[in-house]
């Protein structure tokens, strides 16, 4: 532990700190036999004094007569201050003396100014001088004109020279105006069967379309109009293999491994074929979709 001085801080010590050093210089005196009370005493008293201890300017003494302005600061505490000009503290150009005359800015009050034609403030074409005789845009005023037929300015066909004489259906486009036109039948024209002439006798299926009207037809078996398969004779022997039905809730709990059987809500709530794993289980072999089942119960494939 070490003394906290005054002159070290830069301010008043603490309580804590004052207990510190006291308790520091106990330590002292103890350690030193010849340290009297008296010594002991004075060392406590300035050490107290001196953490307690202001150091303010105006406690010390020997200190200097300061003028006012040494601790204000301020321009007015100065003695002895120059005369200022108004415009040493406005800043203000109408504070100057002795201005000089400026230009106003118009060109009116410009000395020497050009002797300007009155185009040169107008801008009017009207204003200028020795002006060049222009076109006046009119065909009438054109020289070196080309001599003009009528029709070139009426667009009338009556105002044409040496036209041709045209045929009547130029003009009107009529069939009817026509020379020389073939004689038409009247189904030419009016696009009707009964205007035919020579037209052949047709069967009675050729107007109605129906089967019935046919003549000649061949006698068909009950399957040709039925498609039926019950209805075919001779029918091969398919071999099919009668398989056990079960649901996912009828499962056997054991079974034959490897039995084909068919589940109706076994892929996912639709039928397929599967295979018994004997341990009350399945295994999916095929999807079926929607199948309907022989109404014996047992599903035939």
């Amino acid at each position: 532990m070490a003394l906290t001085l005054r002159s070290t801080k830069g301010d008043m010590l603490t309580h804590a700190e004052m207990d510190n050093n006291f308790t520091y210089l106990q330590g002292l005196i103890s350690g030193v036999s010849q340290f009297d009370s008296g010594n002991a005493t004075q060392l406590i008293n300035a050490a107290y004094i001196q953490s307690r201890q202001s150091y303010a300017y105006a406690s010390l003494t020997g200190i200097p007569n300061l003028s006012t302005v040494a601790t204000s600061g301020s321009y007015t505490d100065l003695i002895n201050r120059p005369a200022l000009a108004a415009v040493s503290t406005s800043g203000s150009y109408n504070d100057l003396s002795n201005k000089p005359t400026l230009f106003s800015g118009a060109y009116a009050d410009l000395t020497g100014k050009p002797t300007l034609a009155t185009v040169a403030t107008s801008g009017s074409y009207n204003d200028l001088s020795n002006q060049p005789t222009l076109f006046s845009g009119a065909y009438a005023d054109l020289t070196g004109k080309p001599v003009l037929a009528t029709v070139a300015t009426t667009g009338s066909h009556d105002d044409l020279t040496d036209v041709p004489t045209f045929s009547t259906i130029a003009t009107t486009g009529l069939y009817s105006d026509l020379i020389n036109a073939p004689t038409l039948a009247t189904v030419a024209t009016s696009g009707s069967y009964n205007d035919l002439s020579n037209t052949p006798t047709l069967a009675t299926v050729a107007l109605s379309g129906a089967w019935a009207d046919i003549s000649n037809k061949p006698t068909f078996s009950t399957v040709a109009t039925s498609g039926d398969y019950d209805d075919l004779t001779n029918k091969p022997d398919l071999g099919r293999t009668q398989l056990t039905v079960y649901t996912v809730a009828t499962l056997p709990t054991g079974g034959s491994e490897g039995e084909l059987i068919y589940v109706q809500d076994g892929d996912a709530g639709s039928p397929c074929l599967a295979v018994l794993d004997g341990n009350g289980d399945y295994l999916v072999v095929s999807t079926l979709g929607a199948v309907v089942l022989d109404s014996g119960g047992g599903g035939g494939f």
